[in-house]
């Protein structure tokens, strides 16, 4: 009887170290963006229930980051900004950041992502209209707290025309940073 108690023990860690070792959202966020592996960063892979909740209700401040997965779809604007938010999350003392892939959900405008749209133009007025529809261009940050959006970025930086650029130089990263630190600071 010792032996069969011992062994359904064993059975049971043995189960029980699987099952945590199977979902590590920092390692799935580390699967779309294989750039981050080995590298300190902040970075969860979350799904869209643990993000709406997030956004909608959770009493604790949250940092969400809407973006591609760039094995599905090439984003050139999260691949350069990524790694910006990364350093200006870390040097406010941000632990994690709530990574979201909508593109599917966007490509098929389902109820899900019309859901964040209809939640996220409640609070702020400048998300982007593309095709006569207003879309969630990514990446997007958001920080919230109790339903509340305390600070957003899109994108990267706009150049004179209005559209967003690429290939930031140093004055364009620092400028980044600082908007983000600027968000972060709204953590208390």
């Amino acid at each position: 009887m010792k032996k069969l108690n011992k062994l359904s023990f064993v059975i049971l860690f043995v189960f029980i170290l699987f099952i945590s070792g199977c979902s590590n959202p920092k390692k799935e966020f580390e699967e779309d963006y294989q750039m981050f592996k080995d590298v300190d960063h902040v970075f969860y892979k979350a799904n869209y229930k643990d993000v709406y909740h997030a956004l909608t209700r959770s009493p604790k401040y949250s940092v969400i980051l809407f973006a591609y997965d760039p094995n599905l779809a090439v984003c050139p604007f999260c691949i350069e900004v990524l790694p910006i938010l990364n350093e200006a999350a870390i040097a406010a003392g941000v632990e994690e950041i709530l990574y979201l892939d909508i593109r599917s959900m966007r490509v098929e405008r389902n109820a899900e992502y019309l859901s964040l749209i209809d939640y996220i133009t409640k609070q702020v007025d400048d998300l982007e209209t593309r095709n006569d529809q207003l879309e969630i261009i990514v990446p997007d940050v958001y920080l919230v707290q109790n339903g509340k959006i305390l600070g957003h970025h899109i994108a990267t930086l706009k150049d004179e025309e209005g559209k967003y650029r690429l290939d930031l130089d140093s004055q364009g990263k620092a400028e980044l940073i600082e908007i983000y630190r600027n968000i972060f600071k709204k953590i208390k």
